[in-house]
């Protein structure tokens, strides 16, 4: 994942995804840290100045604390500046800390055209392929290409499948978008692009 800016904001970052349930999992999938270092409010990021948010995904079972989430950021956050976001959780020494949960937002797979041949794995399994990797791949929206959804990365998962010859066409559509033939997908600032199975159609 990207992290925006400082050396202070890659830290963050990188002890968020480190974040540890009892169990040994780790609830956090990815995240981002969105800030604003100058003393205006910026419109891109809708930051008041000096200040920064911590963007997780941590799963459609919202998977991680918040007073988690908090204790990290509490442990880790720049000096003199804000926390910023929608949810708010509350640190051991009682300072509540502030960041957001990234905004789902479906991705429709219309159709994976696709050549085949024998020994093919099948299209419950090319949907299956899909889904896994868009959990494992996707991350928050930020800038740059930080949270873009690209096409080519699940043409090559397809393509390495059992039997499947060539992957010729992908549309697909981001929320009520329009279809888009072979196209990145866009999310907004702050959201994730997620995917399931029933979502996709191959033919």
């Amino acid at each position: 994942l990207r992290a925006a800016g400082s050396a202070t904001a890659a830290a963050l970052k990188a002890q968020l995804e480190a974040l540890e349930n009892e169990d040994g999992s780790n609830p956090i999938l990815s995240a981002v840290v969105i800030e604003n270092t100058s003393t205006t409010f910026d419109p891109v990021t809708g930051l008041p100045g000096k200040s920064f948010e911590a963007v997780i995904w941590d799963g459609t079972g919202l998977d991680a604390s918040d007073d988690d989430v908090a204790e990290i950021i509490h442990a880790n956050r720049p000096i003199s500046v804000s926390s910023e976001g929608d949810t708010i959780g509350v640190a051991e020494d009682g300072s509540a800390e502030a960041f957001s949960r990234a905004d789902q937002v479906v991705v429709t797979i219309n159709n994976i055209g696709l050549y085949y041949s024998a020994g093919y794995v099948g299209d419950a399994a090319v949907k299956e392929a899909i889904a896994a990797e868009f959990q494992r791949r996707q991350q928050p929206r930020y800038l740059g290409e930080s949270g873009i959804v690209q096409w080519s990365p699940y043409v090559a998962i397809v393509q390495r499948l059992p039997g499947v010859d060539s992957v010729v066409e992908i549309v697909w559509h981001l929320g009520a978008g329009p279809p888009l033939s072979n196209q990145k997908l866009t999310p907004e600032i702050r959201q994730i692009a997620v995917t399931d199975t029933s979502l996709i159609t191959v033919s």
